[in-house]
C-alpha cells in the first residue's frame, strides 16, 4: 500500500464497506511525535475552553485517504473504539490536503453542517457526536484523525 509512504503501520482494520470505505493508517509516537505533540496540545485547548473532560491518552493517530468513491457513513466514534475501558472522549480531524484536490467529500458535523474544507483546518468535538463523509467524486483527500480517551462517561 502506498500509505507505507507516510510512515504510518497498516492495522490490517477492515471496515464493513457498507459503512465506510477509504484506507487508514496509523501513526507512531516515536517517528511522529511532532504529531503527537501537535494533536495534544489542540485537544488539550479545546477541552480546557470547552468541555472540561477527564482525559489521560490518546489513541494511535491515523491518516485516512479517500479517493474517488469513498465515503464515511454518519457514525459515532464511540462506535469505534479499540477499548471500552478508556473511552473516546474527544475526536479531532484535520484536513491534509488542498480544496482544489478533490470533489465531493465534505465533512458534515451538527446534522447538516459542512465543515471548512482548506488545507489544515482542524475540527474537534465531542466523540459521541455524529459526522459523516460525503462520497468523494474526484481526486484524493487525506486526513489525520485522533481521539482522546478517558474514564468513561456515565
Amino acid at each position: 500500500s502506498t500509505m507505507g509512504v507516510l510512515g504510518g503501520t497498516e492495522h490490517g482494520v477492515r471496515y464493513n464497506a457498507e459503512q465506510r470505505v477509504c484506507e487508514a493508517a496509523a501513526l507512531t509516537p516515536a517517528a511522529h511525535r511532532d504529531v503527537y505533540d501537535f494533536v495534544a496540545q489542540a485537544i488539550m485547548a479545546v477541552n480546557d475552553k470547552q468541555y472540561r473532560f477527564s482525559l489521560d491518552g490518546l489513541e494511535p493517530i491515523q491518516v485516512l485517504r479517500y479517493s474517488a468513491g469513498s465515503f464515511f457513513r454518519e457514525h459515532s466514534d464511540l462506535g469505534y473504539q479499540y477499548d471500552e475501558s478508556a473511552g473516546r472522549k474527544i475526536s479531532l480531524i484535520a484536513q491534509l490536503s488542498p480544496e482544489s484536490a478533490y470533489e465531493g467529500g465534505s465533512l458534515i458535523l451538527f446534522g447538516d453542517e459542512e465543515m471548512p474544507r482548506s488545507l489544515g483546518t482542524v475540527c474537534a468535538f465531542p466523540s459521541w457526536l455524529p459526522h459523516r463523509v460525503e462520497k468523494l467524486t474526484a481526486g484524493t483527500r487525506y486526513a489525520l484523525v485522533a481521539w482522546a480517551k478517558g474514564p468513561p462517561f456515565k
